[in-house]
């Protein structure tokens, strides 16, 4: 190293190591970073939590409405019988426990009770209780299935579609008890509003009827019971047949029924189902945390640097500057090169030419304010941008009016680079390293007053894969544009070859460009190992093309 490195680079020669330069990174870092990420994927988020609210629309605008119906009832307890007959057992207490309420409610549920509501009301063939058409997928089964089982007869189909039939039926049909209390709601859902209570209703009176009959059997058997009760008990049988067949509760009270209907069902108003402020809600709250966890996800998994903490953290050196993206215009419109690498001198009041001045002024900072230095600008990989940033670089440097030099170090690039920018040269830096006495320096472009250009190719363009930036005369090259004023370097990319580690070791320290968005962190980490072990000093880190 020359004699011009300062106390600073000499704390900069190795780099931290991971471990060190780790951050403790509490729940509010981590959930900084899940924000950050939901704001860089505003528009894919957004996007999904709309197709989850699609997928919801589209399933309320396919799902068929369905429509509850509600009856209500109380049972009755029963009364201690006593050898002193009916009148003396009106004085006892009721007998009902939870237990024998519970019963009620199987009972309801039984199929022997839904059987006779089914049978009576000739629900084989209702149209809502059919099955649809089978789908896709159901046909293929049962076409495999086909092929390894004997036909069915047209009495073994019609058995099946009335079983079906009844399961759906009985699917349908709800009774539930409310609480410790002896009140039953006896519910029937359908897709038909008026069929949801008229057999609401008709499972009720079912019910009622069962009871009485019960009784009836009992009456009609028993020696004790007069030939008014028996009549008495088949007109309560009656009424309440009557109300199955009519889908409707019995207007008179059946006082053998041991319950008593509190409240017919009545012709729901709305639909019960599908609910469409719980599946929209549903479908946002989802669409929402699930983007939000693939957020999460990918964010944990992406390495690519997007931040200068994320950049510091990952390397432990200092962002020196966070450049914006300048590569269009407004309009969409692509700059051009020429215009790209003299933005900050051109518009010195834009968001770029601020970003240029406070790298300019960090790396001086990091130089403790001594000019006369030669400062490398490289990268890992093509395309981060570090030709531009060099160039522009060297431009604000030089607004300051110290001369500065600007050299195109990327000799092995056919075309292009910051060589374009210049005109043509009779001796370029290809030359000079080519030549072992070193004795004559490359021609020097001259931008302006304060800045000179020294191109990568001469004239030809041609030639020149044999020159080595490490050669012995770059040295003395550097030297003597040191003597000059300030030196920045636009080396080649460090994945490219080992041309730019060789150069960076004969630098007062070099600077690694790191794009936003597309360089990983691991990519930074390669770039500064290989530069400290290749013996380089590395200021720091400068993020190009940052968002926001």
């Amino acid at each position: 190293m020359n004699t011009h490195q300062n106390g600073f680079f000499d704390q900069r020669a190795v780099p931290p190591s991971s471990s060190s330069a780790a951050i403790d990174e509490g729940p509010m870092v981590i959930m900084a970073g899940v924000a950050a990420a939901a704001r860089r994927r505003a528009v894919p988020l957004a996007a999904w939590v709309l197709l989850c609210l699609a997928a919801a629309a589209w399933y309320l605008h396919v799902t068929p409405p369905s429509y509850t119906a509600t009856a209500t009832m109380i049972l009755d307890p029963k009364r201690a019988a006593t050898p002193m007959g009916e009148t003396a057992a009106a004085v006892l207490p009721p007998v009902l426990d939870s237990a024998a309420a519970e019963s009620q409610i199987q009972v309801i549920r039984s199929e022997r009770l839904l059987s006779s509501v089914f049978d009576a009301l000739d629900l084989a063939d209702a149209p809502s209780l059919r099955p649809g058409p089978p789908g896709l997928k159901a046909r293929v089964v049962d076409a495999v299935a086909g092929l390894f089982r004997a036909p069915h007869s047209a009495v073994d189909d019609k058995a099946a579609r009335d079983a079906a039939a009844f399961d759906a039926f009985t699917g349908r049909v709800g009774a539930r008890r409310i609480g410790q209390s002896y009140v039953v709601e006896v519910a029937y859902t359908s897709g038909d509003p008026t069929e949801a209570r008229r057999l609401a209703n008709a499972v009720v009176s079912g019910y009622l009827g069962q009871q009485v009959s019960f009784k009836l059997a009992a009456a009609q058997n028993g020696a004790e019971y007069l030939q008014g009760r028996v009549k008495a008990l088949g007109d309560e049988v009656r009424v309440a047949n009557a109300g199955i067949l009519a889908g409707t509760v019995p207007a008179t009270l059946l006082p053998d029924a041991d319950a008593r209907v509190i409240g017919a069902a009545l012709e729901p108003l709305g639909r019960s189902a599908p609910k469409s402020g719980l599946v929209v809600g549903f479908a946002a709250v989802f669409g929402l945390l699930f983007g939000l966890f693939a957020v999460a996800v990918l964010n944990g998994l992406d390495r690519r640097v997007r931040s200068t903490d994320q950049l510091e953290r990952a390397t432990g050196l200092p962002c020196l500057g966070s450049i914006p993206d300048i590569r269009r215009r407004k309009g969409f419109a692509k700059r051009p090169l020429g215009e790209m690498a003299r933005l900050a001198r051109r518009e010195p009041d834009g968001r770029f030419a601020a970003a240029m001045r406070d790298t300019r002024t960090s790396i001086l900072l990091a130089l403790e304010g001594k000019r006369g230095h030669a400062l490398g600008v490289t990268s890992w990989a093509e395309g981060a941008g570090r030709s531009l940033v060099a160039a522009n670089l060297a431009g604000v440097v030089a607004l300051s009016g110290s001369p500065v030099t600007l050299v195109d170090a990327d000799i092995h690039r056919a075309d292009g680079g910051l060589t374009a920018l210049g005109t043509p040269v009779a001796r370029s830096l290809t030359e000079s390293l080519l030549d072992p006495t070193g004795a004559t320096p490359p021609d020097t472009v001259r931008f302006d007053e304060h800045l000179g250009l020294v191109p990568a190719r001469s004239a030809g363009g041609a030639g020149g894969f044999d020159a080595y930036l490490g050669a012995p005369g770059l040295p003395r090259l550097v030297e003597g544009w040191r003597t000059q004023g300030d030196v920045v370097v636009d080396l080649p990319a460090l994945a490219s070859g080992g041309d730019a580690r060789a150069a960076a070791a004969r630098l007062d320290g070099v600077v690694i460009v790191v794009e936003a968005g597309r360089t990983t962190t691991d990519d930074v980490e390669r770039a500064v190992n290989a530069l400290s072990r290749a013996g380089a000093t590395v200021v720091g880190t400068i993020l190009n093309r940052a968002v926001g």
